[in-house]
């Protein structure tokens, strides 16, 4: 009990904010030859595990003075359970799960996905083929290719078959509330990410669970505060492991409360998953082409010395608290990829490399979510 109390005392003090839940739900026993089978078996699992997830969230950190911003539900790679479907066959397991989602009032679905580090099988390429037809056809399932690990490299032609597909995308006209950035490509993906649209449900993961990312506007004004102030990174490390401690501890609270109510509710066992610290840092960044902004400042307008300096010190110190913060697993690098009118498929390509080759580099998890901005 006194753990308890300290724990909603973690709450309070950072003011603490939800910034996603992501329910992450197993579809291994769902597989079937044929889709029509597969697709009915989808739709019960989703509403079973997800059917009181929103409620749930909402009741839990209404009790304890929180806020919750985002809702979502991953399943396990489609492509990996389901590979002998045809491309028409993976729409309609799009447009099933989009229509579970809808149901249960998620924002967006992930696990339209295919793991394609070290190579591709002929479903992987198939879905990867259907993104058009499924942006199309759906309006909140979000779809995920990762291209690359530290462990094997790049996937060269996984990621030239995507680059092709995202230069084919021209203007694409969807159902109402249509998202750009419904596809991502990953790097060291964990499997466990709460951040949709990047995410799936790993196969070595609990039938269910649920994962979390926290953030706290207060938190993070405070430790700008001792920057601006004129405080060292030195003087302010401590500060940034104590503020990240009270957070993971609220959010992993608030992680098991909503598990366990979900169990209770829908009669399933579900696990606390990932507990991710969101902070924006200089690796959460916006790419326009060549020209890329920190947090919304581009690098171009630190004119003085004095402002570089300033604007360096912020973004290492966040960066500190960014790299202290994931509860499991490296920390995930969120970055997005403008696309226009004028990008060709190797423009596309030489665009995402780079960044793949960071994050293998690094050993980072990488979600690179792409944008198209293109008309027809």
């Amino acid at each position: 009990m006194q753990r308890e109390a300290s724990d909603q005392r973690q709450i309070s003090i950072t003011r603490l904010h939800l910034e996603s839940v992501t329910l992450g739900i197993s579809l291994r026993d769902c597989s079937s030859r044929l889709a029509s089978t597969a697709k009915a078996r989808i739709y019960d699992k989703v509403r079973r595990a997800g059917g009181q997830l929103a409620r749930c969230v909402n009741d839990t950190v209404n009790h304890y003075g929180s806020s919750a911003e985002h809702v979502f539900a991953t399943v396990s790679p489609v492509s990996t359970l389901f590979d002998a479907m045809s491309e028409s066959d993976y729409v309609g397991i799009a447009e099933t799960l989009n229509a579970a989602a809808i149901d249960i009032g998620l924002e967006a679905i992930g696990g339209y996905s295919a793991l394609c580090s070290a190579g591709m099988s002929a479903g992987d390429q198939a879905l990867i083929r259907s993104l058009p037809a499924m942006l199309s056809s759906t309006d909140r399932m979000c779809a995920s290719v990762e291209c690359a690990k530290s462990q094997k490299g790049i996937g060269i032609a996984a990621s030239e078959l995507i680059s092709s597909v995202l230069a084919g995308i021209r203007s694409v006209s969807g159902p109402a509330g249509y998202r750009p950035d419904r596809i991502s490509v990953l790097a060291n993906a964990s499997g466990n990410s709460p951040y949709v649209p990047g995410s799936f449900h790993g196969i070595d993961e609990p039938e269910v669970a649920l994962h979390i990312a926290v953030s706290s506007k207060y938190v993070h004004q405070q430790l700008l505060h001792r920057i601006d102030d004129g405080s060292s990174l030195d003087d302010a490390a401590d500060d940034v492991a104590n503020q990240v401690e009270r957070l993971r501890r609220g959010g992993r609270f608030l992680s098991i409360r909503c598990a366990e109510t979900l169990s209770q509710r829908s009669g399933m066992d579900v696990r606390p998953g990932r507990v991710d610290i969101s902070m924006p840092v200089a690796e959460s960044s916006v790419i326009h082409g060549n020209r890329t902004e920190h947090n919304g400042v581009s690098a171009a307008s630190a004119r003085t010395t004095t402002e570089s300096a300033a604007l360096a010190a912020r973004q290492g110190l966040l960066s500190l608290a960014r790299s202290t913060s994931s509860f499991a697993g490296a920390p995930i690098i969120r970055r997005v990829v403008k696309l226009d009118s004028t990008s060709s498929p190797r423009e596309v390509t030489g665009l995402i490399l780079p960044h793949l080759a960071e994050a293998v580099r690094n050993g980072v998890e990488l979600i690179l979510s792409i944008e198209s901005t293109r008309q027809a």
